[in-house]
């Protein structure tokens, strides 16, 4: 939708895949979502969710760089996904009206 990257997919996802840093950003994911669940719990930890956001952050970097996504990219998806977000937010609260 936001950019194409099938006609070079295949020599990215084989860098991506080899050097085992996938499972690496998709762990670093996990112990965000771990935190966040305490936090729901009420047994979470500031610091520790901060450490995990500064590693899912680099393992964003990481994923722009092996796909070739620049910021400007990412800000459009973002920015869609936003308008989307803010879309749903007002279906639903007038809904509720």
């Amino acid at each position: 939708i936001y950019f194409s990257i099938f006609g070079t997919f295949p020599t990215f996802f084989q860098k991506f895949v080899d050097n085992g840093n996938t499972v690496i950003v998709i762990e670093e994911l996990a112990e965000l979502a771990q935190e966040l669940s305490k936090a729901l719990r009420e047994k979470g930890d500031i610091n520790a969710i901060l450490e995990e956001l500064a590693d899912v952050s680099i393992g964003v970097d990481y994923v722009k760089e092996i796909f070739d996504i620049t910021d400007k990219e990412l800000d459009y998806a973002r920015s869609i996904k936003m308008m989307e977000l803010n879309n749903k937010l007002i279906t639903n609260s007038e809904s509720y009206s």
